[in-house]
């Protein structure tokens, strides 16, 4: 699966790399339910959670036990 925390945290690290390339897709959810957007909004990825939002996210998605969004 996708480790999202290492690919935020990457991402966050003066754009060293671009978030959107390494997701299969916008929406993509691991097994559980956590999408790109949810974790950087849950991880105070600012700057990410609006990359993703203009690249047109879902802003409705949500995981199986925790809604951040």
């Amino acid at each position: 699966g996708i480790d999202f925390s290492k690919i935020t945290y990457l991402a966050s690290k003066k754009d060293e790399i671009n978030i959107l390339e390494h997701l299969p897709n916008i929406d993509y959810q691991d097994t559980f339910g956590i999408s790109a957007l949810i974790w950087a909004c849950g991880n105070g990825y600012v700057d990410i959670v609006k990359k993703l939002i203009d690249a047109n996210a879902n802003l409705n998605l949500q995981n199986d036990s925790i809604k951040f969004v």
